[in-house]
């Protein structure tokens, strides 16, 4: 990126906003995939009710500008409380694998 234009002639910016609104429509359409998930394992009679089922948080874009009138947009989700085991990484790491 240079000033503020990307190698393909488009504007930084608005390559930044297409990515994160394109990051909400499929987080959104990860939670309605769990929802359909969650209400077929419902329907399983010998299934234990503690077994845990899959959700998505909501997500958020904050559009900032800086000082500088720079501008950013950054995705914020809920701050979830408690305890948690990670599982696995974006970068194909898993739970119980070396690091």
């Amino acid at each position: 990126i240079v000033d503020g234009i990307t190698s393909d002639g488009g504007r930084a910016w608005e390559v930044k906003d297409k990515f994160v609104r394109r990051f909400c429509a499929v987080q959104h359409l990860a939670r309605s995939a769990a929802r359909a998930f969650n209400d077929k394992m419902n329907e399983i009679p010998a299934l234990d009710p503690e077994t845990a089922r899959v959700s998505f948080l909501d997500c958020s874009v904050y559009y900032l500008t800086n000082e500088n009138d720079e501008e950013s947009a950054v995705i914020v989700e809920r701050k979830l409380e408690g305890k948690f085991r990670k599982w696995n990484s974006n970068n194909g790491w898993h739970n119980g694998q070396d690091t």
